[in-house]
């Protein structure tokens, strides 16, 4: 058992927390002279996140998980915003995304605004690798059937294709319009 603080149950070591075991086990009833056994587990450290947006009001519900994140682990936050490669007016997808942060975040909350131009999955996974993001926040516009087929899923791609975790965030709208009209039973041919 590694030294240091007892009894706190988060007393950081090298990377790891230490856990008391849980109330079931003995050890953890033990009497207030005795030692209590520890268990540790790892723990994530955020230090850059990196949360991607097309603008779109879909696109906040990813920004308000890559803030809150960015809040409780002091952790550098991205905002990528990309452009298409074949048109890109750099200047003003700049503004627009100025715009969008002065409009949708809070002030107080500091920001990294970047605009890059090319394929959004691989921008998005280049950028990540580069800048050394620990968590990509996107959120997902909830497409099925053809849609997803022909328009394909860059939030898909950039979770096959990335070496760093991917949050996936289903905007509220999006999962309630998926509640209400999804037809589970029909999808699986039970009725």
């Amino acid at each position: 058992m590694p030294q240091g603080e007892q009894g706190t149950g988060d007393t950081l070591i090298y990377g790891v927390v230490r856990v008391p075991v849980g109330p079931g086990d003995a050890q953890a009833s033990a009497s207030p002279g005795r030692l209590i056994e520890w268990h540790e587990a790892p723990m994530v450290y955020l230090k850059k996140i990196l949360v991607t947006t097309d603008l779109s009001p879909f696109s906040l519900a990813g920004l308000e998980y890559a803030t809150t994140f960015g809040l409780l682990y002091s952790a550098e936050i991205h905002l990528l915003h990309v452009v298409d490669e074949h048109h890109p007016n750099m200047e003003e997808a700049k503004e627009a995304l100025r715009t969008f942060v002065q409009k949708n975040v809070n002030p107080d909350v500091e920001i990294t605004r970047v605009v890059k131009a090319g394929n959004p999955w691989v921008v998005i996974r280049r950028y990540a690798d580069e800048e050394g993001v620990d968590l990509i926040v996107m959120a997902t516009h909830g497409r099925t059937g053809l849609k997803h087929v022909f328009m394909g899923s860059v939030a898909e791609k950039v979770v096959r294709f990335s070496h760093v975790p991917v949050l996936a965030v289903k905007p509220r709208p999006v999962r309630e319009h998926m509640i209400r009209n999804e037809d589970i039973e029909k999808d699986l041919h039970l009725r």
